[in-house]
């Protein structure tokens, strides 16, 4: 079989979406194609003043945007192809809009639309360039969760111009941001929050836990915004020391608190290191106590050296029960993220 690889153009008279006083449609599939035995490569064929449906036809580039169907897909009316043009026949497109805002998957209509259709006119109309006077632009649902309208008492002429929106998350995703922007006079006074994954925090009541997101700090629930700053503290027993400890870590992408579980090696080798140093040097001092003459100046001397061992061995074992206990924190977060 005999290949070439010279393009053939093919115009398709007669789409089913244009008469022939408005134009023709072009194909512009690109691929092989088999015609008899070769195998040719379709290339776009298009007229100037004609504009490509996503699916490959062309329109003439007066019907895109003018608020009614001309691609057989829609393309020429999604909201991606008509950003920041002025529709013409809104009737009809805030009609499609809200006959089929159960199955909303071609791009054209806005997200409220699905939720709230009595605000689908609005959101077309905010998203038009110039938009109307005291709009704001509603934003597309977060894929996390959804928002809802809220009107509020006002005597404008223009019966949505104040308003906000009530975000809410879905189960398992925490809201990071003003939760109700506030829509004024065509401007929202917040940004828009987000629904974000997040890692699964649970807390002990001795323990203090604290969220903080750039400058912004607050209490922390049971579940924790990834990309958020964890800081968790915890009082020690004022048997063993006044401290505080404070143990930091981050709420990662993949959801999970980024500690590691090396502390517990880490923990181990030092507490062998620091009984095997103490009993040697315990059997050090047992000999010298039983070889010193008392009283003696040797001997207080021997005392004093000896109470400053003690005090070491107390500052170490702080020291080490501090380690233990922020050990045992990274392993609660490691079990609960």
């Amino acid at each position: 079989m005999s290949k070439s690889s010279q393009p053939i153009y093919v115009p398709l008279l007669g789409t089913g979406l244009l008469s022939e006083q408005e134009g023709l449609g072009y194909s512009s599939h690109a691929g092989p194609v088999r015609i008899g035995n070769f195998t040719r490569t379709i290339e776009l064929l298009r007229s100037d003043g004609q504009w490509q449906c996503d699916n490959g036809f062309c329109i003439p580039e007066a019907h895109k945007c003018d608020g009614a169907f001309h691609c057989e897909d829609g393309s020429d009316e999604t909201r991606a192809n008509c950003k920041n043009k002025k529709r013409h026949n809104m009737l009809g497109l805030v009609m499609h809009c809200i006959a089929d805002r159960l199955n909303m998957k071609d791009g054209v209509c806005p997200d409220i639309c699905k939720l709230q259709p009595e605000y689908c006119a609005y959101a077309i109309l905010s998203e038009q360039s110039p938009a109307p006077p005291g709009t704001c632009a509603l934003p597309d649902f977060d894929r996390n969760g959804t928002y809802r309208v809220i009107k509020l008492d006002s005597t404008s002429v223009f019966e949505y111009e104040d308003f906000y929106l009530d975000f809410e998350c879905a189960n398992g995703t925490e809201l990071v941001g003003e939760a109700k922007p506030k829509c004024v006079n065509g401007t929202w006074d917040s940004k828009m929050p987000n629904c974000l994954e997040t890692c699964k925090l649970n807390k002990k009541d001795d323990h203090k836990y604290t969220c903080k997101r750039g400058d912004k700090s607050k209490p922390c629930g049971n579940l924790v915004a990834i990309e958020t700053e964890v800081i968790i503290e915890r009082k020690l027993d004022k048997k063993i020391s006044n401290s505080t400890i404070t143990v930091s870590t981050m709420c990662t992408k993949d959801q999970k608190f980024n500690v590691s579980k090396d502390c517990v090696s880490v923990v181990e080798s030092r507490q062998g290191e620091f009984e095997k140093d103490i009993m040697n040097q315990l059997a050090s001092y047992e000999i010298k106590f039983k070889e010193t003459q008392h009283p003696s100046p040797e001997f207080e001397k021997l005392v004093r050296n000896y109470r400053d061992f003690e005090d070491k061995v107390t500052k170490n074992n702080t020291d080490l029960w501090i380690q233990v206990t922020t050990c045992d924190i990274y392993l609660d977060l490691m079990e609960t993220s």
